[in-house]
């Protein structure tokens, strides 16, 4: 089986089991890992980072809002 066909669905109690489970996955070649959270975690982008720039749209939306005012 080609691991870019395979999925993988796990729900995670702890954020640290989380981030260790990316790492791990990472490790073993898995590049297309997608993480569903209630709320942002810093550790969890981290662990998922992939080496891309950043977006620009929060500047953008700073712009905005400061013309808005």
């Amino acid at each position: 089986m080609d691991k870019n066909n395979q999925n993988i669905l796990a729900i995670y109690s702890y954020v640290d089991l989380l981030v260790s489970s990316i790492k791990e996955l990472k490790k073993k070649g898995f590049e297309n890992i997608r993480v569903f959270s209630p709320s942002p975690n810093r550790e969890i982008e981290d662990a998922l980072d992939t080496g891309e720039e950043p977006s620009k749209v929060k500047y953008f939306t700073l712009c905005g809002a400061i013309l808005g005012v």
